[in-house]
């Protein structure tokens, strides 16, 4: 979806080999939700937690977008501590207006700054620096590889194998990663 944004109202041009990359990645993407959508014994609903993540990718878009225009004219320190303090102080409030127990076991608020410290701070933090220098199109491709990451890390650590459709996706979405990043070597270009 980002490239047919970039493309179509940013007036940035990819080369076909890019396209065909993000295209494959997506169907890649499409297959991994479809193969573990299944009833399971963990989830009940893994449709619903797709169909929440197709929500969560149209959010990232203009999220990603808006990023993008801003650092043109922000440091990465500046906008890093304005969208992630506000969002702290969002989330708190929240949180209170909500009656959720400020109050949490030492081992949930070490899980709460390990996630602002390493998903946010360096992960997200990492995209908000490069999103200056990079298409956004091709920095949101990388986010499809979390969960071939993800999966390799749950058969490292917990020796869990994922079916054959997981794998066969996966390799797609990797293929159409590479396709997408070695394409660019053609260049994307403003009009």
């Amino acid at each position: 979806m980002l490239i047919i944004v970039e493309s179509t109202f940013l007036k940035k041009r990819f080369p076909i080999l890019s396209w065909l990359g993000v295209i494959a990645a997506f169907l890649g993407s499409v297959l991994l939700g479809i193969s573990d959508s299944g009833p399971s014994e963990n989830f009940s609903n893994p449709l619903l937690g797709n169909m929440m993540a197709i929500v969560a990718s149209v959010f990232f878009v203009f999220y990603i977008l808006i990023s993008q225009k801003i650092r043109k004219s922000t440091s990465w320190l500046d906008y890093v501590f304005t969208v992630y303090g506000f969002t702290a102080l969002a989330t708190l409030v929240i949180a209170i207006v909500m009656g959720v127990s400020i109050n949490q076991p030492l081992p949930t608020i070490l899980s709460g700054f390990a996630l602002a410290i390493g998903a946010s701070i360096i992960g997200h933090g990492s995209m908000n620096y490069a999103v200056k220098f990079i298409s956004a199109t091709l920095l949101s491709t990388l986010i499809l590889a979390e969960p071939v990451f993800a999966t390799l890390l749950g058969v490292a650590i917990f020796g869990e194998i994922p079916a054959f459709w997981s794998i066969t996706s996966m390799i797609i979405i990797m293929s159409g990663i590479f396709m997408t990043w070695y394409g660019r070597r053609g260049g994307s270009t403003s009009n």
